[in-house]
């Protein structure tokens, strides 16, 4: 406190002495009471004791004069050319926090009391907004800490959103998963943290994500089966998710894999012994149905014959397929055989001319697809 501010508060002209300075001080003190006004009654001692300090007039003046000379000559020091950052908001800590994958961090703030607060103040709706994000990664990273965002704020979380109702009506089949399978890290955190996740953090998931499947094509294959297997919609949710991240894909016929044929190669040994059992099961068929008369030459019996064959070639083909379903091997080597080649599972598919059950297997082969779009992620 300067002398001048201690003449303030006592209410003091200058030049006053040692009486009047503690005439000025009691007066005050029956207003500023240390019990009612700690702070107040703090500032009124100091300037008591400053202006006792110089209780002569003239020395009063002199301290005076000396503080106004110090103001003057004082240098003030050049502005910082890199200022201190602001602090960081409570929503930019959360967002933050979910950005770089701290999700415990993120449901910490959203769950406690205070964050009421943050929500009542928030005019433009960002806090609202990254409660809403928070509970999407919850509902399945922490489906206990999501129970509790929804009792405490059951206006945000709602199933209205239209991820957010995805999410919850996967939230079973994914808690089943889990029970029965243990999911790799890269797996379970771009599975996870899709939602929120942006920019660097997304790259890296993805890229951790295809270095997973490279480094065990085979358990890679077995952890995917496991996913499709009886877990309802969260097959094809996250089908639908590795398809977001076909922008990160730069050069898939770049990776080093166990085949260097074309797709139509690979399937080869399938798909040439039964187009060779297909024929022969059709002649015989046809052979075996000739009439004993070799006059016998009626329309019915000829279009029999010929159904016959029909259906028995047919039924061949419809085996291949289901060969192809239990041979996992060749299914992956497919895969493997599409990205040296840069082709979708389901175009590959249609070059198998004459084969029309495996075609349509190929096609709609969900395990298939789905490995190749997170081995894609590895390529490059």
């Amino acid at each position: 406190m300067t002398v001048e501010e201690a003449l303030e508060v006592l209410g003091l002209e200058l030049g006053a002495d040692a009486e009047a300075i503690k005439r000025a001080y009691h007066k005050r003190l029956k207003t500023t009471k240390p019990d009612r006004d700690p702070e107040g009654f703090k500032r009124l001692r100091a300037a008591f004791e400053l202006a006792t300090a110089f209780s002569d007039g003239g020395d009063l003046l002199a301290a005076l004069v000396a503080e106004r000379l110090e103001d003057v000559t004082a240098v003030e020091p050049e502005p910082s050319s890199s200022p201190e950052p602001a602090p960081r908001t409570s929503v930019e800590v959360v967002r933050d926090a979910l950005e770089h994958g701290r999700i415990d961090e993120a449901l910490e703030i959203v769950t406690a009391p205070q964050w009421a607060t943050v929500l009542l103040d928030d005019f433009d709706g960002s806090a609202t907004h990254v409660t809403s994000s928070v509970a999407k990664v919850a509902i399945l990273a922490r489906p206990s800490a999501f129970d509790e965002l929804q009792a405490r704020h059951p206006d945000l979380v709602e199933a209205t959103d239209v991820e957010m109702g995805l999410l919850l009506v996967i939230r079973r089949d994914w808690e089943h998963l889990l029970a029965h399978c243990e999911l790799p890290k890269p797996l379970f955190d771009i599975i996870v943290q899709n939602p929120v996740v942006v920019g660097e953090r997304r790259r890296s998931l993805a890229r951790a994500l295809g270095r997973w499947y490279w480094r065990d094509p085979a358990a890679a294959w077995d952890v995917l089966i496991a996913i499709l297997r009886n877990h309802g919609a969260l097959g094809p949710y996250v089908f639908g998710l590795l398809d977001d991240y076909e922008d990160l894909v730069e050069d898939p016929a770049s990776v080093s894999v166990d085949t260097d044929a074309t797709p139509r190669e690979v399937l080869r040994p399938l798909t040439t012994p039964f187009a060779i059992l297909a024929f022969s099961t059709a002649t015989a068929v046809l052979v075996l149905a000739m009439p004993d008369d070799p006059s016998d030459t009626s329309m019915l019996g000829i279009v029999a014959r010929h159904f016959g064959a029909l259906f028995a070639g047919m039924l061949v083909l419809w085996l291949e397929a289901l060969a192809y379903r239990m041979w996992p091997s060749i299914r992956r080597r497919f895969v493997h055989a599409c990205l040296v080649h840069d082709l979708l599972p389901e175009d590959a598919a249609w070059a198998i001319s004459g084969h029309v059950f495996l075609q349509r297997a190929v096609a709609r082969d969900l395990l298939v697809l789905l490995c190749h779009r997170v081995a894609r992620l590895g390529a490059g």
